[in-house]
């Protein structure tokens, strides 16, 4: 077992293992790491299908054990609004919990990132 640490400074606590969507995980294997304690699921710029089925049947069931990341590369805030949007729709979760943007200009050799934690 782990044992859960802050994500940041006053965030939520999260296993420090997350699991992220551009690798190929599918559902039933995102379903199996949560419940085996992993809590930090981050649905970045890749977001895959089987992925997002797995997020949502977690959220259905377990919402407030989860914590999700959501990643969008927009530099619009409308075109951020509309991503994030999307992919809480396709997840059924109505709201995120708390928010984080990052900056879209960026010290050389850091990507550039825009993310909306919830």
């Amino acid at each position: 077992t782990w044992t859960p640490v802050p994500l940041g400074p006053s965030g939520p606590l999260v296993v420090p293992l997350g699991v992220a969507s551009s690798f190929g995980v599918g559902g039933a294997e995102l379903e199996r790491a949560f419940e085996r304690g992993v809590n930090l699921f981050y649905w970045g710029s890749l977001r895959r299908p089987d992925f997002g089925r797995g997020l949502a049947r977690i959220a259905a069931r377990a919402r407030d054990r989860m914590v999700l990341v959501l990643q969008s590369y927009a530099r619009w805030p409308s075109a951020m609004t509309s991503s994030l949007e999307r992919g809480l729709r396709a997840l059924k979760v109505d709201t995120p919990k708390r928010r984080a943007v990052g900056p879209t200009t960026r010290p050389a050799g850091c990507p550039s990132r825009t993310v909306v934690t919830s």
